[in-house]
């Protein structure tokens, strides 16, 4: 078996052969680099819509409280009123009961 023998002459072959690997790595390089920016361009249009999302959940719980507000405001309006109609009804009740018409 023959041992390969270490010259310290550069010849064509030698350049060639440096370029092409350099290229080799350059454009691996670059590759990853163009195929990581469409990625993170996907991921960040997905992070848009996301963030729209959230925005309507937003909106629309911040819409849901108003009611939910404005419903417990009307419920304890005519709570007070049926209370009020409750209270006219026994003053009628007494008025008419204290006077004897109620009695025969």
């Amino acid at each position: 078996m023959e041992m390969p023998v270490v010259t310290n002459k550069i010849e064509l072959g030698h350049i060639i052969q440096a370029g092409v690997l350099f290229v080799t790595v350059i454009g691996g390089i670059i590759g990853a680099a163009y195929t990581m920016e469409a990625r993170f361009s996907a991921h960040s249009q997905d992070i848009i819509v996301l963030q729209q999302q959230q925005t309507n959940i937003i909106k629309w719980m911040q819409q849901i409280q108003d009611e939910e507000k404005q419903y417990i405001k009307d419920t304890a309006q005519t709570l007070n009123k049926v209370a009020d109609q409750l209270t006219d009804i026994r003053i009628l009740i007494a008025t008419v009961r204290d006077n004897g018409t109620a009695r025969k």
